[in-house]
């Protein structure tokens, strides 16, 4: 069996309270710290990860990364950690998308992400079968046409938050220069 690093076990108020294994915190209801982070180019389409074999909901389509928070980490930290682990991307400018939100058992922390173009995506193949890049319009259809391709949690996310991520993903480009 899979060891797992203590996670951030929260309370109602996403105050920290302890931590846990994550076999043990999802047999016990246990609220946790988590970040999802949505990744785009310069063309402004969104990289989305299909999950592996090997992981929860697997080979359903899914946010570019996501990941729990660990023991003594930061929601800050723990985002480009999990960039760097499933992406291999180094040195992406990361800007939190509001306060972190309630999901289920997990407090969500969200994140916008620009990759530098001829950035090589090295994605880690345990936990990602592959990753693609999807258009806004792409994206909105195949969420209408084909829900089941997705992980429920991120229609969820993307139906709620959709257009307050495009807005920072917007305000991020202006910034780090990259758009068109």
């Amino acid at each position: 069996m899979e060891q797992y690093k203590p996670l951030t076990i929260v309370n109602e108020n996403n105050e920290v309270i302890g931590q846990s294994d994550l076999v043990t915190a999802n047999e016990q209801g246990l609220l946790r710290r988590t970040i999802r982070v949505f990744l785009f180019n310069n063309k402004k389409e969104l990289l989305l990860q299909q999950r592996s074999a090997h992981v929860f909901q697997p080979l359903l389509l899914d946010q570019s990364v996501g990941g729990h928070v660990d023991m003594g980490e930061s929601y800050d930290e723990t985002a480009v950690r999990e960039t760097e682990e499933e992406m291999g991307l180094r040195d992406i400018v990361l800007r939190p998308v509001g306060a972190p939100i309630l999901h289920g058992l997990s407090f969500a922390a969200m994140y916008v992400g620009v990759v530098p173009p001829n950035s090589p995506i090295n994605f880690d193949n345990h936990e990602v079968a592959a990753v693609s890049w999807w258009s806004e319009d792409a994206l909105i259809r195949a969420l209408a046409e084909e829900s089941s391709r997705f992980v429920p949690r991120f229609i969820e996310t993307w139906l709620t938050y959709g257009q307050v991520i495009l807005k920072q993903r917007d305000e991020l480009m202006r910034e780090v220069d990259l758009q068109l």
